[in-house]
């Protein structure tokens, strides 16, 4: 497979709704200078996904099956104070986005605790849409 072909097969699959390509390749960051301005091994963390409904969030960290998350990492403590605002749902989510094998779900009142518990696809789905409809709950006229 060409060079060409492989982007072409990777845009699809993982960017299926990003219209310029080109567009969102120049805008991916440069952190150098947060590197250089900032001490030790600080660094700009990122969120696989993120989205606002009624002053509600939801925020899905996905990862590799299998794959330990540390609840010291700087990933977690930020996800943890987010957490503590009230107004974010946290959902970790392992393996493929069309075949998890596990999901941690951690709601605005729950305690913080991440915690995998396998899962299908229906499942992630059914967490997701009921996300939707706790977020529609919160829509003030």
């Amino acid at each position: 497979m060409k060079l060409d072909e492989a982007c072409e097969t990777v845009g699809k699959r993982f960017f299926p709704r990003i219209r310029n390509p080109y567009g969102f390749l120049d805008t991916l960051p440069n952190w150098q200078p947060v590197f250089d301005a900032f001490p030790g091994q600080n660094a700009p963390g990122d969120l696989d996904g993120i989205m606002e409904r009624h002053g509600q969030f939801l925020i899905i960290e996905k990862k590799s099956t299998g794959t330990p998350v540390k609840s010291w990492s700087g990933q977690a403590r930020t996800l943890h104070a987010m957490h503590k605002l009230g107004v974010f749902t946290i959902i970790y989510m392992w393996g493929r986005e069309d075949n998890p094998t596990d999901i941690c779900v951690i709601k605005p009142n729950d305690r913080f605790n991440i915690t995998s518990t396998p899962t299908t696809y229906d499942e992630f789905i059914a967490v997701l849409k009921a996300w939707w409809e706790f977020a529609e709950s919160c829509k003030v006229y």
